[in-house]
Formats: structure tokens, C-alpha cells, sequence
């Protein structure tokens, strides 16, 4: 994987531990399934850090006006 853990959470990282040989022998089913599973996994880290951001955002709007 070219992305390594970027972007992956702690508990997502054992994704990566998948031995490459295994993969090359599994089904295609398999391989979909680690896939999609990777990337889903990518997307929710993306989307928790998109919402921590967002309101730690609005955070600092609220506190500047109650100020």
C-alpha cells in the first residue's frame, strides 16, 4: 500500500498485517473484501476528523461571541 497508515486509525492499522502471498492466493471475494475494507476504513478516520475539526470550529464562533 502506497498510503501505509496514513490515514488509518490506531485500531484499523491491523489491515496492513495482511501478508501479501495470502492475498495473491485468496479469491477475488477476498480480495473485494479487504478492499472495501481498507478504504471504508479510511473514510471513517477522514470523517471523524472532518467532524472533530468542525466543531472544534464552531467552538471557538461561540466562545468569540460569548466573550
Amino acid at each position: 500500500m502506497s498510503l501505509g497508515e496514513n490515514g488509518l486509525a490506531e485500531e484499523d492499522r491491523y489491515l496492513l498485517e495482511l501478508n501479501l502471498d495470502d492475498l495473491d492466493h485468496s479469491t477475488g471475494e477476498d480480495q473485494a473484501i479487504w478492499l472495501l475494507s481498507l478504504k471504508a476504513a479510511r473514510k471513517a478516520r477522514q470523517l471523524r476528523e472532518n467532524r472533530r475539526n468542525t466543531a472544534a470550529a464552531e467552538g471557538y464562533k461561540k466562545e468569540r461571541y460569548i466573550t
